[in-house]
């Protein structure tokens, strides 16, 4: 049976795929630099490999503020039957997942599809979902608990949502019809390949995270706003190649990153305002980072399988990403060698001592002695006495 999909897989989790990752359970050992048949190779820029989820199909992780992850999974049946084009025969939903690396919540869990998850703060999330039939962006409850708020309507499809820093704003990208078309469960981590099939562009679009001031950007796919706040990363179709840009948040200023005859998607901000990506510069599709000038290209991870969709810790020591590593999609953490965080400029020099007051010296006033008075003149004796 053919997997058909509305720009996202179709289906959802059953009870007892929900409740293995709600009862989830500390790595172990043999989860770190192994997978099914093959093995996860560090780099010298990784100190640590550790894969965090265990079952189902687990993509696109996103960070909250207090560090932890949420991402999508789905689960197709539970032999895994595929028709002959590779794809579910009896495919599941995508829905959404927080863990701390050790322990799962759940925070959607219905039949349709809950997509693109990433944090509003710690305790709100927000994602596209067809849950009206066509995708629009909702927000929810970190905890799963509550009910959500559609944020965008009309007849486009919306989806890839970021929010801004400050909580105010969110920017996604929308396209003009519904996507009907069939992808490989390999497929699953790099859906963005439904672009190049499609051969339109969405485009990017802000909104207040109240739903006003729409506003609409240039072609692009999954923007996502820099630490400060002033810039947004996306990436597009250049040429034959999907390529990294920057625009100024206002949309203007766009300014290419990546080039060369190989794919660049996926960006993700670092706190120290890098960028990292994945790519297949080096053949497979791997992480990697970059300046925001374009400089001091940098391979993460290097295996013989698709890794992408990174997503850095707040604190810089951490990037998460999804992989196909084994056959199966899960979410990995690699800890970095040199953690992406900002360099505090050094102390101002302390100010120069201010030299002692001295008191004034007082002054002397010299005592003036008085003139001896000088003696008055005796009388001259008279004359004719």
């Amino acid at each position: 049976m053919e997997l058909k999909k509305s720009l996202v897989l179709v289906c959802s989790l059953t009870l007892a795929a929900s409740a293995a990752l709600a009862m989830g359970s500390a790595p172990s050992d043999e989860d770190i630099f192994k997978g099914t048949g093959t093995t996860m190779k560090p780099t010298n820029t990784i100190t640590s490999l550790v894969k965090i989820t265990k079952v189902n199909q687990n993509v696109y992780p996103k960070v909250s503020p207090n560090g932890e992850v949420i991402f999508q999974s789905i689960s197709p049946d539970k032999d895994k039957k595929t028709d002959d084009q590779g794809n579910p025969v009896n495919p599941g939903s995508f829905n959404l997942f927080v863990t701390n690396g050790y322990s799962f919540r759940t925070v959607t869990n219905d039949k349709s599809n809950n997509e693109n998850p990433s944090f509003v703060s710690n305790s709100k999330v927000i994602f596209n979902s067809d849950r009206l039939g066509g995708e629009k962006i909702w927000i929810g409850e970190a905890s799963g608990k509550g009910g959500i708020i559609q944020l965008t309507s009309g007849a486009l499809s919306d989806l890839m949502p970021d929010v801004s820093p400050d909580g105010k704003k969110v920017v996604y990208c929308s396209f003009t019809k519904p996507y009907t078309q069939p992808l490989s469960l390999t497929d699953y981590g790099a859906r963005w390949k439904v672009f190049a099939a499609w051969g339109e562009m969405p485009a990017i679009w802000m909104v207040d995270i109240d739903g006003r001031n729409l506003t609409q950007f240039y072609e692009g796919i999954r923007p996502v706003w820099s630490p400060d706040g002033k810039k947004l990363a996306f990436y597009k179709q250049t040429g034959k190649n999907y390529q990294i840009w920057l625009m100024d948040a206002d949309g203007s200023n766009q300014t290419q990153i990546t080039n060369g005859d190989y794919n660049s998607i996926e960006p993700a901000w670092t706190p120290d305002g890098r960028l990292v990506f994945c790519s297949n510069q080096a053949g497979n599709y791997d992480i990697w980072s970059i300046k925001a000038d374009g400089t001091e290209l940098t391979q993460l991870t290097a295996q013989d399988c698709y890794d992408g969709a990174p997503a850095c810790s707040p604190d810089g020591k951490y990037v998460y990403f999804h992989s196909f590593l084994g056959g199966d999609w899960n979410i990995w953490r690699m800890e970095l060698a040199q953690p992406f965080i900002v360099t505090p400029p050094p102390p101002p020099p302390p100010p120069a001592a201010a030299a002692p007051e001295v008191a004034p010296a007082p002054e002397v006033v010299e005592e003036q002695t008085p003139a001896p008075a000088k003696p008055k003149p005796k009388p001259k004796p008279g004359k004719g006495r």
